[in-house]
């Protein structure tokens, strides 16, 4: 079963010489709304960040780190930011009323600043592992060019996946297709960069808005949970 994010945004202001956090999301009216299905909600969150990207999640919260759909290895995984830390206790009441719809059906609920996020190194590396096509082997082994197509695992009658160790004294079966489970390295910034600058945008933007008065970059933050 697939795994996806539920993120949202705060920011702290001072109000009544009181400093607070408030919801900083930006809401549009739902088409499918008609007042009837209790699922369909009249207004809708657009999330700074909503793709599937489980190297991203594994950063965020060691969600899904190392392992993909079905417990297939998909690597060492990656160093986290932190550990789910939960819901924050302070958080607004747009999240806890989100967080309180979603029940058990959300886990790993945590929250990053903008802070921690901009202070993390993408520059770390570590190991993937993933089966490639044999030519995409044996082009990787020419080039050492890192393979962007490849899946956790694969099986049918006629594919037999093979170890690197395997690929020089293979003797091709007529009629079967060709398979190698690999490991390669790569940086973090390779896997995750495009989804982290997304939420790294998505924050400066509401942090650039005169109307937030965000006064610091660890007041304003992402909170955020997951579902399977």
């Amino acid at each position: 079963m697939g795994c996806d994010i539920h993120l949202y945004t705060e920011v702290k202001k001072t109000v009544n010489n009181t400093k607070r956090w408030f919801n900083s999301d930006n809401y549009t009216k739902n088409r499918y709304f008609d007042g009837v299905d209790k699922w369909e909600k009249e207004y809708e969150v657009n999330e700074i960040y909503g793709d599937r990207c489980y190297d991203l999640f594994s950063v965020l919260a060691d969600v899904r780190n190392g392992y993909g759909f079905a417990g297939c290895e998909t690597g060492e995984g990656f160093k986290p930011i932190s550990k789910p830390k939960g819901i924050p206790e302070d958080t607004c009441k747009e999240i806890k009323a989100e967080n309180e719809e979603w029940g058990g059906d959300g886990h790993s609920h945590s929250y990053l600043t903008l802070k921690e996020l901009k202070e993390y190194d993408l520059d770390q590396c570590t190991f993937k592992v993933g089966v490639v096509g044999l030519d995409e082997f044996l082009e990787y082994e020419k080039t050492g060019i890192n393979p962007t197509s490849f899946c956790g695992w694969t099986a049918g009658n006629d594919i037999i996946v093979i170890q690197p160790d395997e690929v020089k004294s293979l003797k091709k079966i007529d009629g079967k297709k060709y398979s190698v489970q690999m490991r390669w390295p790569v940086t973090y910034r390779e896997r995750v960069e495009h989804g982290y600058n997304q939420i790294l945008e998505g924050l400066e933007r509401i942090k650039s808005h005169r109307r937030h008065g965000v006064e610091s970059e660890e007041d304003i933050r992402i909170v955020f949970w997951f579902d399977n």
